[in-house]
Formats: structure tokens, C-alpha cells, sequence
């Protein structure tokens, strides 16, 4: 018998039994709960190996195949084989299969002399957790529907093993195992409510019956056993020919096979609400809800070929074909209809913040970018609209859904979605309506006071990208001074107050690099001042500061300035710089400026 010793190595232990004619496996899950798995052993078993990884016994209910060829019983769980069996003078056949003959679930299973071994092997660091996770087994399928459909991330599980007279124990032993798991690892949030963080709690799970036989073959699902996955609509989304525990290490793999659900439910969710001439508003809203809140698991390529792929011995139900150019059209009348609203609709809201984030339905379902353009800016519109009710609605969606709807503020999250869509402007008609568009919704939260200093910083960014290729940069200049004369000069904003001053520092620093923007030189000059009474001494704003000095005509005050910026140089300072303002010194004091 291979053994894991206290310090995790592998160790041999060989013993002698008595000739038997049954062989029992037991696995401990918590708190006592044990596991038992009866075999029958065949007349001629001479040597048993049993190879144990714990990791591998963690999801127990071993089933096995009789290798006559290699004379090895081997008893698997999982991928590998933890038990073989070594079986002498056994002729060649053909492979024949092996299961547990009888499961069992013990609350408090124990042997002579396990308490002792307990406390001189096990001396827990902390406590045992106190919290008991529990699914709850429905006794019919259309009620196993019903609690799926209410809790909107998970999927059900249905599992068919009529040909099986343990059916029922082996299922009510892998729940049992799945409980004792789920309570010892279940990662949990306390909400007001009690609910949980959906970390690994991703499925319900569901035993059919003779009841559902007409289901099954509406289905046409034949084969026993046989493991189905169903979306909360009761929707076949992957089937495969197995039965749960052998399976049970691909449901839980969250980043491949839940992913893959979850896209192939929004899609074939949003085929059928916009092919349903009876659809209703509200349907049409959480069909896009419910792509544009697809978990990162989901992400990664969800092309059409990719996703119609099984996997992982999964058969995928075949996805739909969506038309680029009729879902645009659908989301643009959606947005239209919506622009006159008086009241919030949270869920429309959780569409468009997604999806102006390039994280919405259209990244989902067609698996590309998309340029900001007028339904964007709609989208947007609607935002600024309800803002307050949508900060408001933050600690909500937290509680409900166990997520941020945004992180700062939503002027901020607006901010960074220009910020980061916005590049490049071109120069074309849809370039056009980006850069219109963007400028007008900083207008508008202007307008709203709902500017901050992101947002601010964002907003001189955008009408800054195009300065090395201008002529100018008076647009961006007005904006600034406008904003210093507003906010920095009269001390409005208080926080982080080293952000300013290299904000001012830039806006500055374009007046020294072009003459065009000269006419801005005395506002740089008390911006650069500005930088200096937050960042006294610092290097690169005295330079600003010395160069434009000079072009205004104070010539020794530059001098002055300038020598104090080089004599601030040190190692810290690339060569190229510190090289460059010592230049400038130079031609200072030489009067070549």
C-alpha cells in the first residue's frame, strides 16, 4: 500500500490479510462522515497494490474495470487509478465491468483506537467552521426547474441511471460529499440576506425518475447513465454519457465547461426572446443583461466553431447563429425607446455600462471591439440622466448580485470609457461623431457638477492626444484655464494634491514647446507657479517654470530658475534630460535661447 507519511511523502506499507471475499473502501470526509464502497473480490486475487492520492479520493464513489488482458482489477475514480488490483494465471478476455456491489453514508463512523490517533496526528490550527452547506433536492424535475430559475447563475445538473438499482444511494452519496466540500471550501460573503459568493455553488443537481421518462426521450436522451446540464428555462445545454461522479471534476471546472454554459445560455436566451413576436420590453433588456454579464470564466475566443466544439466528452447543444447587424439594430431601438424614461431601469443600466466598456453583448457574441458611435452616446445619455438613482443602486447590486457595478464614481467610470474608446480620433465621419459626442458628455457632466479631478485629467488628455501633429493646442488651453481659474486657483480640490500640480505642469509645459500658444503665457506662467507651491524643488517643474520666464522677457529670473533646476540634478535623473536642461542653462546665460 502506498501511504503519505506527516510531512506529505510517499512511503510503502506492506501487510498480510486473510483470504476474503469482500474488500471495503472508506473515505472521511467531516466531522466523522464517512464513505463506504463494498467489493467483491474475485476467487484468485492473490496480491492487492492500492496506490492512495487524497486528492483524487476527496470526490470517493470508485468505480472499476477488470482488465483480464493485464489480470488487474483496477478501481478508478477521477482521470488515474488509486486501487489496482493484481490478479495471477488469469487468461486473456476482453475488458468486463466492475462496480462497487454497495455504498454507504456513515454520520459518525469510527474504529478502535481513532480517537487517540486524532489527537496525537491532528491538532487543528482553528476551530472547525460552523457553517453546513446543503443543496436542496427537488422530487420532481419541473421543481428542480423552478429553484434553478430563481437563482440566475446557476445551471442544473439532471443525472439518469434507471439500469442502476443504487442509483438513488450513489447519487445521495455524491451530494453528501458534495456538501461536506462545499462546507469546508465554500468561499462566502455575508450579505444581509445570507446568500453566497457563487464561487463554486454553480449547480443544482436533480436525480431523474420513471416520472420524466416522456422528458427524457423529448429529449432524446437514451443512453443510461447518462448526465444532463439544463439552463434555468430547462434547456438542454450539454449532455454526455456518463454518470456524475466520474464527471464531477469537469462540472467544477469553472474556467472551460461553466464558461462555455454560460455563453451558449445568453446566446440561445437572446435567439429565442428576439425571434418571440410576443417579447416583452423587459424580456428584451435582460437578454442583453444577461450577455454583457457572462463571468470572466466565459471569456476567450466565442466564435462560432469554438463553441459548437465539444468538450471535454461534453456534447454542446448546437449555438445559434446571431446577425451582427440585426443585434446593433435591436440595441439602438432599445436605447431610443428608452431615452424619455423617468424612472430607472436597473437592469438596462447593467447592459450599457457593459457594454460601453467593450464588455457587453457585442464582445460577447461576436467576439470583436466596437467604436464608440451615436447609440454609445445615447447609451451614455441615459446615464446622466438617472445618475444619483444609479449611485444609489451600487450597494444594491452588491447585495443582489455579489459584484460592483462600478468602482469610484460613475462620472469616473463614464470618464475612463471616453478616456479609453476615444483613441485615435480619426479623421473621418465616424471619427467625428466619437469626438463630437465626447466632448458634449464632458459638457454635460460640467453642466451636472459631477466632474472630478479623473475626470478632469481624462478630459485634458482626450483634447491633448493631437497635439505633436497641431499647430496649436488652443481648445485644450481655454479648457484648462477655464477649469484652473475654476477649481485649482480658488482651492476647490483639495485631495491628492500632487495630481494637480503635474496636471498644471503639462498645460504649462505646451506653451514652452510651441510659439503658437504663446498667447497663453502668462496663464502658464501662474500654472507653473501653481506646480511649485505643491512640489517645491521639484526639478522638471523649475524648468517649465525658467523656460517660459524667458519668453516672456524675465530673462535673469530664468537664469535664476534654471540654475536651480540643474543644481537638483542627480543619479535618478536619465542622461538625456539632465543633458538637455543643462543646454538650456547654457543658452540662457549666452543669450541664444
Amino acid at each position: 500500500m502506498t501511504m503519505v507519511d506527516s510531512k506529505e511523502k510517499a512511503i510503502n506499507a506492506d501487510f498480510e490479510i486473510e483470504r476474503t471475499d469482500y474488500l471495503y473502501l472508506v473515505f472521511e470526509v467531516y466531522n466523522g462522515t464517512a464513505v463506504t464502497s463494498k467489493y467483491a473480490l474475485p476467487k484468485n486475487v492473490s496480491e492487492l497494490i492500492i496506490k492512495y492520492e487524497l486528492d483524487l479520493l476527496s470526490f470517493s464513489n470508485l468505480t472499476g474495470i477488470f482488465d483480464k488482458k493485464k489480470a488487474e482489477l483496477q478501481i478508478f475514480n477521477l482521470k488515474k487509478n488509486p486501487v489496482v488490483f493484481l490478479i495471477k494465471d488469469v487468461p486473456t478476455a476482453e475488458f468486463s465491468q466492475f462496480k462497487a456491489i454497495e455504498n454507504k453514508i456513515f454520520s459518525n463512523w469510527t474504529y478502535p483506537g481513532k480517537d487517540l490517533l486524532i489527537k496525537e496526528d491532528y491538532e487543528p490550527d482553528e476551530p472547525a467552521s460552523e457553517f453546513i452547506f446543503k443543496f436542496k433536492i427537488e422530487n420532481s424535475l419541473k421543481a428542480a426547474i423552478a429553484v434553478t430559475k430563481s437563482e440566475e447563475y446557476k445551471f442544473l445538473v439532471v443525472v439518469t441511471d434507471n439500469k442502476n438499482p443504487a442509483a438513488k444511494t450513489d447519487f445521495d452519496t455524491f451530494i453528501k460529499i458534495q456538501e461536506e466540500e462545499h462546507s469546508g471550501s465554500m468561499w462566502r460573503v455575508e450579505l444581509t440576506d445570507g446568500a453566497l459568493m457563487p464561487t463554486y455553488d454553480l449547480y443544482n443537481f436533480y436525480l431523474a425518475t420513471a416520472d420524466d421518462k416522456s422528458w427524457l426521450l423529448k429529449n432524446k436522451i437514451t443512453n443510461t447513465p447518462s448526465l444532463m446540464i439544463l439552463n434555468n428555462n430547462g434547456d438542454v445545454l450539454a449532455t454526455a454519457k456518463y454518470s456524475t461522479t466520474q464527471k464531477i471534476n469537469q462540472i467544477y471546472d469553472v474556467c472551460n465547461l461553466y464558461g462555455k454554459l454560460k455563453i451558449i445560455d445568453a446566446l440561445l436566451f437572446f435567439y429565442q426572446t428576439v425571434k418571440n413576436k410576443k417579447t416583452t420590453d423587459a424580456a428584451l433588456i435582460l437578454a442583453f443583461k444577461k450577455a454583457a454579464t457572462i463571468y470572466e470564466a466565459a471569456y476567450g475566443n466565442n466564435d462560432e466553431t469554438s463553441l459548437n466544439e465539444n468538450f471535454a466528452n461534453f456534447k454542446m447543444t448546437k449555438v445559434v447563429t446571431l446577425q451582427e447587424k440585426e443585434v446593433v439594430r435591436i440595441w439602438k431601438e432599445l436605447i431610443e425607446s428608452h431615452q424619455k424614461d423617468t424612472t430607472l431601469n436597473k437592469d438596462l443600466v447593467v447592459a450599457i455600462l457593459n457594454e460601453i466598456n467593450n464588455d457587453g453583448f457585442y464582445r460577447r457574441f461576436f467576439n470583436k471591439d466596437r467604436v464608440l458611435d451615436k447609440t454609445d452616446f445615447l447609451a451614455i445619455d441615459y446615464l446622466l440622466k438617472h445618475y444619483d438613482a444609479i449611485e444609489k443602486m451600487k450597494p444594491e447590486f452588491l447585495e443582489r448580485e455579489g459584484m460592483q457595478l462600478f468602482y469610484g464614481s460613475l462620472s469616473s467610470k463614464i470618464s475612463y470609457v471616453l478616456r479609453e474608446r476615444s483613441f485615435p480620433l480619426e479623421y473621418s465621419e465616424q471619427g467625428k461623431v466619437k469626438e463630437v459626442g465626447i466632448y458634449a458628455v464632458y459638457k454635460k457632466m460640467m453642466a451636472m457638477g459631477k466632474m472630478n479631478f479623473e475626470c478632469y485629467r481624462d478630459y485634458f488628455e482626450i483634447l491633448n492626444r493631437g497635439s505633436d501633429s497641431s499647430i496649436d493646442d488652443l481648445t485644450f488651453l481655454k479648457e484648462f484655464k477655464s477649469y484652473f481659474n475654476s477649481y485649482l486657483s480658488t482651492g476647490k480640490e483639495k485631495q491628492n494634491p500632487v495630481n494637480y500640480a503635474n496636471l498644471a505642469n503639462s498645460a504649462a509645459w505646451l506653451v514652452v514647446l510651441k510659439a503658437t500658444n504663446s498667447s497663453f503665457i502668462k496663464d502658464a506662467i501662474t500654472w507653473s507657479e501653481y506646480s511649485l507651491i505643491i512640489e517645491k524643488n521639484n526639478l522638471y517643474y523649475l524648468d517649465t517654470l525658467a523656460q517660459l520666464y524667458y519668453k516672456n522677457g524675465q530673462k535673469q529670473k530664468a537664469i535664476r530658475t534654471q540654475t536651480l533646476a540643474v543644481n537638483f540634478l542627480d543619479a535618478n535623473v536619465d542622461r538625456k534630460t539632465a543633458s538637455e536642461m543643462r543646454e538650456t542653462l547654457n543658452k540662457m546665460q549666452n543669450d541664444n535661447y
